[in-house]
């Protein structure tokens, strides 16, 4: 992490869309053929492959070619168990799950969500979420895999957090990427999401939270159809209170940052704002430094491609930037 040398490459034999789970000395991750990969860190051993899906049946998604049954790259380990679901969602083929031992590949338990009586609602296949007590990982608010291999229902309200009495848990849009929980309404289809990311006052593309304040990034080169509703030229805002007390602390637009372009990731680290973005073709990208504070721009760092879809990550004091031309840049402090 302090150089970027390639110390191996391990090539899989399908997409790998999000990060390996670091388990023990081991990478651990899914693959769109279906299959579970086990990693050795030091040298980039295959240690174990695990076939997830229950049959070798291809599909196309997005234009490429995978399996009907794909599994996300991020997998859960929990009470030392590998958590694993493998499908598209529960009325097409059943999302299929796995409880696997993770230094042999070994199965403990399986099981099988299917839209029905039991299911009725449709879900989605995500990355799962660890529940607060540790005992189940959750694709959506009313549906999950424990560790001992049974499914996770329950009955929710439109609405409900997933921890009671808390504010709903928000990870990742799945317009871009995989997870998102502020709501309890899913969707049954495999394409974007209607509805925009919120949590309680805060509403946008992009969000997220540092205490009681709230930053929501707007991306303005996003269809008058999206379902967002702020002035185009607001790219950032930072809110405080509730949805009935609602404050609104700064707001930066495209003329204070100077970029009309796409804006797709953001993250807060310390005392300032990330934003990353670039043009829509992918040819240039950028990151800005925003201070949290008051707005500021105090930084602009130019790339050779777009940043890709929640493309940050904070470690050591340094930002990770995986941009959409596959070149991971790591920027330090400036």
């Amino acid at each position: 992490s302090d150089t970027g040398a390639k110390r191996w490459s391990f090539r899989a034999g399908g997409k790998v869309d999000s990060p390996p789970t670091l388990h023990e000395g081991l990478a651990l991750f899914g693959s769109h053929n279906g299959w579970v990969y086990a990693l050795n860190l030091d040298d980039g051993r295959l240690v174990w492959r695990f076939l997830a899906a229950p049959i070798e049946r291809k599909a196309v998604l997005h234009g490429h070619l995978c399996s009907a049954f794909p599994v996300h790259g991020s997998l859960l380990v929990l009470d030392g168990k590998l958590l694993v679901t493998a499908g598209f969602h529960n009325y097409l083929g059943g999302i299929h799950g796995w409880v696997l031992d993770p230094r042999s590949g070994k199965i403990l338990a399986k099981t099988e969500l299917r839209g029905g009586a039991q299911m009725p609602r449709p879900v989605v296949n995500d990355i799962l979420c660890a529940s607060t007590d540790e005992r189940q990982g959750w694709l959506a608010l009313d549906a999950g895999l424990g560790v001992d291999g049974k499914p996770r229902l329950r009955t929710t309200k439109l609405g409900q957090p997933i921890v009671e009495g808390s504010a709903p848990v928000l990870v990742i849009d799945r317009n871009a990427a995989l997870v998102r929980f502020p709501h309890d309404v899913r969707g049954g289809s495999t394409h974007g999401w209607t509805r925009p990311m919120s949590s309680g006052p805060v509403r946008g593309h992009r969000v997220v939270h540092d205490g009681a304040v709230g930053f929501a990034l707007i991306d303005p080169t996003m269809s008058q159809n999206h379902p967002v509703t702020a002035p185009k030229s607001v790219i950032l805002s930072a809110i405080a209170g509730s949805n009935k007390d609602r404050k609104e602390l700064w707001q930066a637009t495209a003329e204070q940052l100077g970029r009309k372009d796409s804006y797709s990731a953001l993250i807060k680290a310390g005392a300032n704002l990330y934003l990353g973005g670039g043009k829509r073709d992918g040819s240039a990208g950028f990151v800005q430094v925003i201070r949290a504070a008051d707005g500021e721009l105090l930084q602009e760092i130019a790339l050779p491609a777009r940043v890709a879809e929640c493309g940050f990550a904070v470690a050591h004091g340094q930002l990770y930037v995986s941009c959409e031309d596959g070149m991971l840049v790591c920027v330090g402090a400036p």
